[in-house]
């Protein structure tokens, strides 16, 4: 993580930063993945559980997680494309 926020940057990177986006990282991903969870449990509940299995957490489920956030969705917004 320090060299690729070092070659990146093309600056000097304590190895604090590299340990702040390490755990940045970490709590945005169990944060998509709980949401995605939910998503995934309403889903189920509503009866429209597609191809995917009651607790299986699938594409759509995070994509719309991530759309449906304001945060998430600025964050993600170039980087996301609905097909």
């Amino acid at each position: 993580m320090h060299d690729d926020l070092r070659e990146r940057t093309g600056l000097r990177v304590a190895m604090t930063g590299a340990v702040y986006t390490s755990a940045v990282l970490s709590y945005m991903t169990s944060e998509v993945c709980r949401r995605a969870g939910d998503r995934s449990r309403q889903r189920e509940e509503r009866g429209t559980q597609g191809l995917a299995s009651s607790t299986d957490i699938c594409k759509a489920d995070i994509y719309n997680t991530l759309r449906h956030d304001a945060e998430l969705d600025e964050l993600t917004k170039d980087v996301l494309k609905p097909r």
